[in-house]
This record gives C-alpha cells, structure tokens and sequence, in this order.
C-alpha cells in the first residue's frame, strides 16, 4: 500500500509538472508570438512615417513650384504692361 502511495505522489508530481511544462511552453510561444506582432508593427509604423514624409515633401514641393510659377506669371503680366 505505502509503495503504491508513494507512485501514485510521483505521477501526481510527474502530470503536474509536465502540465507546468506545457504552461511554460504555451506562455513562452505566446510571448514570441506577441513580440513577433510588436515587431510587425513597430516595422509598419516605421514604413507609414516613411510614406507620410515622403508626401508631406512632396506636397511642399508642389506648392514651392506652384507659388514660384504664380510669380513668375505676375513678373510676366507687369513686364508686358508697360506703356508705349
């Protein structure tokens, strides 16, 4: 009876540690799979702010263009106005 105590404890201690184990791993895959995310994310913030600039850049590029053309434009009328 006392042997058959004493291994019924170890499986008792065996399942539960095999069950922590499966715990652990599962908690261990899950914080990868997490950090993995964070990465994804950390990455397509990087790549959005990249685009964002870029358009931002391009938009003033545009406006600089637009006003100088308008200048130019105005430079032209006043030049062609002059009395003869």
């Amino acid at each position: 009876m006392l042997a058959n105590n004493s291994q019924r404890l170890r499986n008792n201690v065996c399942q539960r540690q095999g069950h922590m184990m499966e715990k652990d791993k599962k908690a261990s895959t899950d914080t990868e799979t997490i950090l993995m995310a964070l990465d994804q994310i950390s990455q397509t913030i990087d790549v959005m702010t990249s685009v964002v600039g870029r358009l931002r850049n391009h938009l003033q590029d545009q406006e600089s263009t637009r006003r100088n053309d308008n200048s130019s434009a105005v430079v032209a009328a006043e030049g062609s106005s002059t009395v003869h």
